[in-house]
């Protein structure tokens, strides 16, 4: 097509270029993106993509699973220099590449993409999976330092084979007053490889207000048309209605920002005019996620120089309201800036007043420094593997004033001095919350992944300098069938395991679902710790006289109300799913009787025992020999087969007393003969309640490519 109008149109192009020459005229330029794409208001089924062109072009991005297949553009209509195109529908937990185009009235037009160019939707509300959140407070000031900072982190990122899912911007982004160049420089040209592909989230910092002509800095400023955060709840919690403050979920992780800046917002009161405050406790009201993560720039506790919190009048206010409702919904971790420094708390909870009220007995949760690497010494070096380590903070989910950790992140781009002009290292005069207290350009990396949040401080030039763990509920998980006998009866146990915070009692119910036979006792049962305790059983033995009885147990999940008429929220998860025991026949079992007990009646005729009923890939015949029952998805019972220090295995189990059955497992070279040559079916270790291990084992350099196993039903 191209070939065609090229030579169809050749008399005109060639006098339209005479036309241009003789008037002196110059080729138009083409368009070009001066900021970005940098990303915002991501969700797991959203993101939103951003740039800056020289000149008004239209706004669209193309979509798709591969760098080399996009979509159809998304258009927003009309022209503009900023752009912001919301894509929607999304799959969760989803690496997308985009591209973004755009047609100026004149000129050629933009075209910016590549392989380069991509995003990572966030997991599904509630799904736990490995999020990397990496967190710079204060980072506005334009020093080598935040860059070399940045550039250790992205290095070690990429070294580890990691994704960083969320940025985070502690406040006061860009000195000293938040412009849009200030912006452009100390953000947008500093953080472009990150921004392009990770979703930027930030709290609203005083000198990102300081371009403000309206009375206590209320706005507008270039800080609220630089970012479009969610204010209708669209990526999760409640519609705020303000950009100032907002939540959106990442996972099973809750983001809550908090202004803490403005007047009206820190200074707010619950239950007057309904304002910041009140919203902050419908959004912890609604939520459900296991973690909740707060961020704001003016925090509660802290002794930087200019910045002391028992001073500051926004900190103590912050302290009056704000920090009651986040402690009385369980939230974990509160990050913020504006002290140019690094300070991190222990576990606390119920410190409201000035830092002579700390009371050590009372407030603090949990002992030690929270970690299990090391610790930082008087010199505020980190020593890994030092005896000062405390071991993780632990407690429990669901609770109400459970603890949680606060930490200054402000020195991202300086460090300033402590109240009282000390320029150590370390503060020599700490806040009574703080167990670590470093005057050191840094940022923190937040790793969540199930039960466990880890938090670092790192360097300007990458090194550990403080490290902390929370372990938030612990992670039960079910296992196979034993024998056991008590008191002369036989029965069989479950044993029950949990990982995780294990310092509480805790109580797991345990589910029932009688298969066959007469049932067991108890009908149900409950997997007791007690603090500290980190296996237990259950037990259960036969409740009748029938000559097999099958039943599956499984744990149920539990949910708390961490206030009353708040959503409820999982107290623990579970790991692995049901477990099947049986109480075998003293008798042999024969497939007549097997199936009479299932059915009713006899079985008809051979034919019967070909049927595969569910569709689970086991015949009749197989459900019988494998221990299956019919009208249920047995195909866990099929036998697997995968290398074991360079040998295939292959192994299954054969339920007790089956005696009208013979097993062979069979090899081949192409699928068109079998045999048992030189393959032993060996037992694998102690019957179970389920049966006996059985194991396969092809030899070395054997010429066999396939295995199976032939079960046949004696006449």
């Amino acid at each position: 097509m191209t070939l065609n109008l090229s030579v169809k149109n050749s008399l005109f192009s060639f006098s339209l270029s005479l036309l241009v020459i003789g008037c002196g005229a110059a080729s138009l330029e083409a368009a070009r993106v001066i900021r970005g794409p940098y990303l915002q208001s991501a969700g797991s089924d959203r993101m939103t993509v951003c740039w800056r062109t020289d000149v008004a072009t239209t706004s669209e991005v193309s979509l798709g699973l591969s760098a080399a297949t996009l979509g159809v553009p998304v258009i927003e209509p009309g022209t503009r220099t900023d752009h912001a195109v919301t894509l929607t529908t999304l799959q969760p937990a989803t690496r997308y590449y985009y591209r973004v185009t755009g047609t100026p009235v004149s000129g050629a037009p933009v075209n910016v993409g590549g392989a380069g160019h991509w995003f990572h939707t966030a997991p599904a509300a509630g799904t736990s999976s490995l999020s990397r959140v990496w967190v710079v407070g204060d980072s506005g000031y334009g020093s080598a330092a935040p860059v070399n900072s940045y550039n250790a982190y992205m290095n070690a990122t990429v070294t580890e084979g990691k994704r960083t899912d969320a940025f985070l911007m502690l406040g006061d982004n860009a000195y000293d007053i938040g412009t849009d160049n200030q912006y452009q420089w100390f953000v947008f040209d500093r953080y472009a490889n990150l921004l392009r592909n990770t979703p930027v989230w930030s709290a609203f910092g005083n000198h990102d207000a300081y371009t403000s002509t309206l009375p206590n800095f209320s706005g507008p400023v270039p800080y609220d048309s630089i970012f479009r955060f969610p204010i209708a709840g669209e990526c999760g919690g409640v519609a705020s209605n303000s950009e100032r403050y907002y939540s959106f979920n990442h996972g099973n992780i809750h983001f809550i920002c908090l202004d803490t800046n403005n007047v009206g917002n820190y200074d707010d009161v619950p239950g007057g005019t309904y304002g910041m405050v009140d919203w902050l406790l419908d959004d912890l009201r609604a939520c459900t996620a296991d973690w909740i993560i707060a961020i704001m720039h003016q925090g509660p506790y802290t002794k930087g120089q200019n910045h002391d919190s028992d001073v500051r009048w926004e900190m103590r206010k912050t302290r009056d309201h704000v920090v009651p409702i986040l402690e009385s919904y369980g939230a974990d971790l509160v990050l913020y800036g504006h002290s140019h420094v690094y300070e991190r708390s222990g576990l606390i909870n119920g410190h409201y007043g000035m830092s002579t009220t700390w009371n050590e007995a009372t407030m603090r949760k949990w002992p030690g420094n929270g970690s299990d690497l090391g610790a930082v010494d008087t010199t505020g070096a980190f020593i890994s593997g030092s005896p000062l380590a405390g071991g993780p903070y632990q407690k429990s989910p669901g609770l109400a004033n459970a603890g949680a950790v606060y930490s200054v992140v402000g020195a991202s781009s300086s460090a300033q001095t402590w109240v009282g002009g000390s320029s150590a290292l370390v503060n020599p005069n700490p806040h009574p919350v703080h167990v670590t207290s470093l005057r050191a350009i840094g940022s923190m990396v937040l790793e969540i992944e199930g039960n466990r949040l880890n938090g670092q401080y790192r360097g300007e030039f990458g090194a550990l300098m403080d490290d902390f763990t929370i372990l938030k509920g612990a992670t039960y998980t079910l296992h196979g069938a034993t024998p056991i006998t008590e008191a002369g009866l036989s029965g069989i146990a479950f044993p029950v395991t949990r990982t995780g915070s294990t310092a509480f009692a805790e109580q797991v119910p345990v589910a029932v679902n009688l298969i066959s036979g007469d049932g067991v006792t108890p009908s149900q049962a409950i997997a007791q710790f007690t603090p500290g305790q980190s296996n237990t059983e259950v037990k259960f033995f036969p409740a009748g006289s029938n000559p097999e009885t099958r039943f599956e147990v499984s744990l149920v999940p539990t949910t708390r109300s961490v206030q009353p008429g708040a959503a409820p929220r999982a107290a623990y998860r579970i790991s692995g799913g049901p477990q099947v025991g049986s109480f075998a026949p003293i008798p042999p079992m024969s497939a007549s009787t097997w199936y009479s007990s299932r059915f009713g009646t006899p079985p008809p005729g051979p034919a019967v025992w070909k049927a595969d009923n569910e569709g689970d890939g086991l015949s009749l015949l197989l459900e019988y020999a494998l221990g299956g029952e019919p009208g249920r998805n047995d195909s866990n019972l099929l036998p697997k087969g995968k290398s074991e220090n360079g040998l295939f295995t292959y192994r299954y189990i054969r339920p007790t007393g089956r005696t009208d059955l013979t097993y062979r497992v069979l090899g081949s070279e192409s699928l068109q003969s079998w045999t048992a040559s030189g393959l032993t079916d060996a037992n694998d270790g102690p019957a179970t309640a389920l049966g006996e291990p059985r194991k396969v084992k092809l030899p070395h350099a054997s010429a066999l490519k396939f295995v199976r196993l032939e079960v046949v039903l004696q006449p």
